[in-house]
Order: structure tokens, then sequence, then C-alpha cells
């Protein structure tokens, strides 16, 4: 029997050997083809034919230009805050209070209130009320120039009266220490030697300053009750304002105003606003000459007429039956003749 050869191809339907070796070629192919780019490759590297790294080296990155700010058309921003004074907390009083009677803005009611409490606790004989030192803030600065003042009180803008040198008609000459003409200063007007002598310290910063609302308006007290009981009996309140002011159309316009924030009603007279006096006001009224006696009376008698009760304040009344807290309702006026005028007979 014949042996077959051990390389000899197999001959017949079974060709499974040839499609292993075909396998094994071209596996053995590719891995000469990978082995041949591998060293040329490290071969390349190794040569310096490659890009050289150094070591650490920083990496040049594209540069990104700074952002700019964008201006929108129309807009600016806000203005920066004012720097806050140099006050400690405790002093800093708030400026968004309730308004009072009659519009009086509520961090100036509250100074009237503060100095109007502690002047009693301090001199309970005077029994200053608060309303009367609001009527002195209203006509001397309209109640420091309706509230324009900082969370301290502090007038925003220093309030300055006239000069007193007498140029206008009804204000007196005064002169500073140094031989200048005064001006009253603050919400409160104060001639500056009677701060010298009264002005206070009225929320505690230790420092008196006329043209800080609370300072301002415990001074006026003070120097409205210094040797004053009861100030607004019917036979103390006109002297006491007039002290502070020596005019009767001054006293009448202040208790005017007092009377109104009391009650919070303006009276039916209305208040007048005051004015400088003309250069003319210093001169009397004339009054009618009175006829000689025995001349016959030429017109019929005069009738009387009568008032309703009602408390009045020198020439300014408040509506009937409104009295101010504590004081009792003026008498009736007694009936007063209604004077004719006489003609006096052609000659």
């Amino acid at each position: 029997m014949r042996v077959p050869h051990p390389f000899h191809r197999s001959r017949g339907p079974h060709r499974g050997s040839t499609l292993t070796r075909r396998t094994l070629s071209v596996g053995a192919g590719s891995l000469l083809v990978g082995a041949m780019v591998l060293g040329a490759a490290t071969s390349s590297a190794h040569d310096g034919g490659g890009i050289p790294l150094a070591a650490n080296a920083p990496i040049d990155v594209a540069g990104i230009a700074a952002a700019q700010p964008v201006s929108l058309l129309g807009f600016a921003p806000p203005a920066a805050r004012p720097a806050a004074p140099d006050v400690a907390p405790q002093f800093r009083l708030s400026a968004d209070l309730p308004s009072g009677p009659l519009g009086i803005p509520g961090i100036v009611l509250q100074a009237y209130k503060l100095a109007a409490d502690r002047e009693a606790s301090e001199n309970a004989a005077c029994k200053i009320p608060w309303f009367l030192l609001a009527g002195i803030g209203r006509i001397e600065s309209n109640h420091a120039d309706n509230g324009d003042v900082d969370q301290y009180g502090t007038t925003l803008v220093p309030i300055e009266g006239p000069v007193l040198d007498g140029s206008l008609a009804g204000n007196e000459v005064i002169r500073n220490a140094d031989g200048s003409h005064a001006r009253a200063m603050g919400p409160m007007q104060f001639i500056p030697s009677t701060w010298a002598a009264w002005g206070s310290d009225g929320n505690g910063d230790g420092k008196a300053d006329p043209n800080n609302i609370f300072d301002a308006t415990y001074s006026a007290a003070r120097y409205l009750c210094a040797g004053v009981s009861d100030i607004m009996a019917d036979s103390n309140k006109v002297a006491a304002v007039m002290r502070y002011n020596h005019s009767l159309a001054y006293a009448q316009n202040v208790l005017a105003w007092a009377a109104a924030y009391a009650t919070g009603v303006m009276p039916t007279t209305p208040i007048p606003e005051m004015r400088p006096p003309s250069s003319s006001s210093s001169s009397s009224p004339s009054r009618p000459s009175s006829p000689s006696s025995g001349a016959p009376s030429s017109g019929p008698s005069a009738p009387t007429t009568t008032t309703p009760t009602q408390q009045c304040l020198g020439m300014i009344c408040l509506p009937p039956g409104i009295t101010l807290p504590g004081q009792p309702p003026a008498p009736a006026p007694a009936p007063t003749p209604r004077v004719t005028p006489q003609t006096t007979p052609a000659r």
C-alpha cells in the first residue's frame, strides 16, 4: 500500500487546509507591515526629524481680548451715593416718618414733640406744648423748608435770615461781637448772641447746631420757658411769644398756627402770611374826629351786634365749639356798637 507524502497536496473535494494557509499568510503580512511602520516612526523620533518639544514649555494659545463695557443707548448708571456723615448710629433718626397735622413733615414733628417732652421733664411748671413750637417753626422757616433735612435732622442747606442792618422795614439793627451785622440762623432763626446763651444739644451728639432741627427746637423751648409758668395761659402766651419776636402781629400769627396744629383744623378766619411791614406802617392810623359837644347827631342810633362764643387768640378765632387742649373757652365778647360815619355839614 502506498503511503502519502506528508507535504503532498490532497486531492479530492476537501480543501480546508488551503483556506487556513491563506489566512495565516494575510495575518503574517499585516504584522510585517505594522512592524515596519512602527520602526519608521521610532527612528524618525530619535533622529530629530519630528517637532522638538521642550520640557514644561508654555503652549501658545490664541490670545483672548479683554471684555469691554457695553454702553446702552439712553442708559446712565446711577450716581454714586454721598458718603454718610460721621455721626454715631444711635443719633440717626429716620426721615421717613409720617406727616403730622396740616402737613408738618414727620421728622420735624418728632423734633417739636421731643423738645416739648424734654422741657416738660426739666421745667414742668412751664407746660409748653409741642404745637406752640410748631407755630413758631411755621413762621420762621416753614418747618425747616418743609423738612429739607437729613436723617440726623440737620438742614441740607443752612437757613439764614436777612442781614439785620436796618435796611428792611421793621428789622432791627443787630451786630455780632466782631461788629458785623448779624443774621438769624437755622430753622428756629436764632440770633447768634441768643444762640450763644441758649443753644443746646437736643439729639445727644455732643454739639449744639442751630441748623439741626432737634437742637434748635429744644433750645427754643428752653428760651420760651425761662421764668414762665403755664405758658399757654391767657395772661402769658402773647407776652411769651413776643419775647421771641417783639411784634404783636407775629405773636397773633404764631398762636393762630399753634391753635390750628393743636386741633388739626384751620380757623375760619384765614391766617395771614407774615410780610415785612411797609415803610408807612409805623404811622398810626387816623381816627375819625368826634363831633363837638352840643352838635346834633345826624345819623340814626347805632345798632349792636353779638358774636357767638369762640376761643380767640388775638385777632384769630377758632371755629365755634373748638378749643385748645387744656384751655377754657373764651367768654363771649360784649356787644359792640356799630360806628356810623358822621357827615360834616358844608360851611
